[in-house]
């Protein structure tokens, strides 16, 4: 399967030596480019963790699934065969066979985006503002 990498970091340059022929490392890439490279993807694989981690969410609001490493933020933002799914075990093989799974179901986009607008600033608007009437409250 064809991986597009976006972003640099310290590992750059050990991760093309290591990369197969299918890998494409496209480098930072602004604000402006990255719904487009969501909408064309098949999936998202985030194996980091991260404490919240955007990135998922971008993805989801675009209707794409996410593979997400089962720790961190993710837990809180994708939903289960919902939005993505997760893999448990930090390795090569538990990446694998996640990918494998997302790749080879049928996903529904409305679902996955209704997922990522409940972390959206509508949602936050509301929330706060709840929050605020309740502490003026008492």
């Amino acid at each position: 399967m064809p991986l597009k990498i976006v972003g640099t970091g310290t590992e750059a340059r050990r991760l093309r030596a290591l990369a197969g022929a299918r890998t494409e490392f496209l480098g930072w890439r602004g604000d402006d480019e990255l719904p487009a490279l969501y909408r064309g993807c098949r999936l998202l694989v985030f194996p980091g963790e991260e404490d919240f981690g955007i990135v998922p969410l971008e993805a989801m609001a675009c209707g794409r699934p996410v593979v997400a490493f089962a720790r961190g933020g993710a837990l809180e933002t994708v939903r289960e065969d919902v939005s993505g799914v997760f893999f448990r075990e930090a390795s090569a093989e538990a990446l694998a066979e996640a990918v494998a799974r997302a790749a080879a179901r049928r996903w529904d986009r409305t679902a996955i985006r209704a997922q990522a607008e409940r972390f959206g600033t509508a949602r936050f608007l509301e929330e706060m503002a709840a929050c605020v009437r309740r502490a003026c409250a008492g």
